[in-house]
C-alpha cells in the first residue's frame, strides 16, 4: 500500500486511501497551530489518537468548541466547515 504525504506549514496530512465516498489517514498539527477553516464532501469521522485537538465547527453564525482529548472521536458532517487546531 503507498501513502500520499503532504506536508503543511501547520504541520501533515497522511492519506492511506482516498475516494469519493471514504477518506482514511492521519493528520498531525504542531505545537501552537491550526489547520485553516475548510470543509469535506463527505463525513469526516475523526479520532484523537495522541494528545488533545480543539475543533471549531461552524454553523451559520455560530461557532462550537469541542476538545478531542486521546482517544475520544467526533463526526463532522458533510459540508460543515471546521478548523483543527493544537
Amino acid at each position: 500500500m503507498s501513502f500520499e504525504e503532504y506536508q503543511l506549514g501547520q504541520g501533515k496530512i497522511i492519506i492511506a486511501f482516498s475516494s469519493k465516498e471514504l477518506s482514511v489517514g492521519t493528520l498531525t498539527i504542531n505545537p501552537k497551530q491550526e489547520l485553516s477553516k475548510h470543509n469535506r464532501p463527505v463525513l469526516e469521522s475523526l479520532f484523537q489518537i495522541k494528545g488533545k485537538c480543539l475543533m471549531k465547527i461552524f454553523k451559520g453564525d455560530k461557532i462550537k468548541e469541542i476538545v478531542l482529548d486521546e482517544g475520544e472521536s467526533i463526526d463532522i458532517n458533510i459540508g460543515e466547515e471546521h478548523i483543527h487546531s493544537n
